[in-house]
């Protein structure tokens, strides 16, 4: 005995119901793919907001560094010394603030 899905049996029932009936096992395979992608496509879509967000940061460090060469660019602007003092300049401070003194005199070590 042939199974009721099969699709000569439905076509033999109705001529019209028999499209229908391949419609439907297709659109249940399609659902069957997609749900076993799910799991994929979230992985897909957390690793492209991770990339994404790195080539923000990548395209902020390359702004910074083209206004760090203006700055110091050849013999009219801040020595390479003098820029390092302003970017550790806030550590000293930050260092007052830390909970253990040998950090905190590690950091000015540093800034010094």
């Amino acid at each position: 005995m042939q199974h009721p899905c099969h699709c000569q049996v439905i076509y033999r029932a109705s001529v019209a119901a028999g499209p229908l009936a391949s419609w439907v096992k297709a659109n249940l395979a399609y659902s069957a793919v997609l749900i076993s992608i799910a799991p994929l496509q979230k992985q897909l879509n957390d690793v492209m907001a991770g990339l994404q967000a790195s080539q923000q940061r990548v395209d902020e460090c390359a702004r910074d560094l083209v206004a760090l060469d203006q700055q110091v660019g050849p013999g009219g602007g801040a020595t390479w010394h003098e820029m390092a003092s302003m970017h550790v300049q806030p550590l000293r401070g930050a260092a007052a603030t830390w909970p253990s003194p040998a950090v905190g005199s590690q950091i000015l070590l540093l800034t010094h």
